[in-house]
């Protein structure tokens, strides 16, 4: 179940979900729109020939910090994991679920958080 905008409020109210830096004017009829970070880990394709996790051979990464303002641009074939501007949370009533939009959904390309705790 998703929250509308109006169950959105009341868990924010009742602190069953925390958003921190909290914009009205990002939240939506079925979602919030968070920001996206600056910090991004990224896959070296170049340097990854195998990955096995089972046999502990983990991809090759770099950390990446990108200026405010500046561009960051996703590559075919990199992966990324990056970080919200936000802080978003839940005291475990809810499950929370970021995803990725416009080119990124098209893509099929999602950024999933599970679940969060709140501060």
């Amino acid at each position: 179940m998703y929250l509308s905008d109006v169950d959105i409020k009341r868990a924010l109210a009742a602190g069953d979900i925390l958003i921190e830096d909290f914009d009205e004017s990002r939240l939506q009829p079925a979602s919030y729109d968070i920001l996206l970070g600056n910090k991004f880990i990224i896959t070296r394709p170049e340097l990854n020939q195998i990955i096995d996790p089972v046999k502990q051979i983990f991809p090759k990464t770099q950390e990446l910090e990108v200026a405010d303002g500046q561009e960051f641009v996703l590559h075919p074939g990199v992966s990324v994991l990056g970080i919200t501007h936000d802080f978003v949370g839940t005291n475990g009533k809810f499950l929370i679920s970021i995803s990725g939009k416009s080119s990124l959904a098209r893509s099929m390309q999602k950024f999933l958080k599970t679940r969060g705790k709140a501060r």
